[in-house]
């Protein structure tokens, strides 16, 4: 299994788009590579060979190499909430022995200007409502906040306020990607229906959603991973006009 992964990975490096630090391969199939493998099979350590098959390409340019781990640790980083945080130190502990030398580490702390992260709620709610809408995020800031106070300040002000809308490293688009692309295996299909349509709320488009689930599956299919429930389809998607608080409510996608 390890080998197929393997050599899948090697197969979207070496596509000529690809060989650009800016392409798709760093901000998709390398970050959803690796997101694949931890939620789907707790396979961490193959964000190994991504990142070395990553930086490969780059001997000679060690700001690219730098870059490619940033955005590995970012993408880990904003998903581990979604998989688990075991299954991101599965991954992140490999990750960090395989830097080659001191000057591939990337020291760069990107919320360094964070200094309170309970003082995140206008940050989390803009974030949210941006993603989800803003009356999905209305409906689930009253249900958290009526029946959970803490879960809603996990949801809203940490999740949404501290991780995923910093975009300095990763932008809207990828954020969702990433997203989905975690969500997938562990067949989460509603949250996947609402990030379908987060992603085109953050400017993405079908080609996007096409690209970071296409390589889920891919995938899943490659560590054993079977599917007991349907995919959303894109109409069921569109079709309804606040898919969020439907699924809120306990009604199906």
């Amino acid at each position: 299994m390890e080998q197929r992964v393997i050599e899948y990975i090697q197969s979207l490096a070496a596509k000529p788009a690809n060989k650009d630090v800016l392409s798709p391969w760093y901000l998709i199939a390398c970050i959803i590579v690796q997101t694949c493998c931890l939620c789907s099979c707790n396979q961490g350590p193959l964000i190994v060979d991504v990142y070395r098959t990553a930086i490969a390409l780059y001997p000679d340019d060690p700001a690219s190499r730098r870059l490619v781990l940033r955005r590995m640790k970012e993408a880990l980083l904003k998903t581990s909430i979604v998989f688990g945080l075991p299954r991101a130190l599965h991954g992140f502990y490999p990750l960090f022995k395989a830097i080659p030398e001191e000057e591939s580490q990337d020291h760069e702390v990107v919320r360094k200007d964070l200094k309170n992260p309970y003082d995140m709620k206008d940050r989390g709610e803009w974030y949210m409502a941006r993603v989800l809408g803003k009356p999905a995020m209305d409906t689930m800031f009253e249900t958290l906040e009526k029946n959970h106070s803490d879960l809603r300040r996990l949801v809203i002000d940490y999740i949404y306020g501290v991780l995923h809308s910093e975009l300095s490293v990763l932008d809207a688009v990828t954020t969702s990607q990433i997203t989905l692309a975690s969500l997938l295996p562990i067949e989460c299909m509603t949250e996947v229906a609402w990030h379908m349509r987060g992603l085109i709320n953050n400017g993405g488009t079908m080609e996007d959603i096409d690209m970071a689930l296409g390589i889920a599956k891919d995938i899943c299919k490659l560590t054993g991973i079977e599917f007991k429930k349907e995919m959303p389809r894109p109409e069921e998607v569109w079709s309804k006009d606040d898919i969020v608080s439907s699924g809120i409510r306990g009604e199906t996608t």
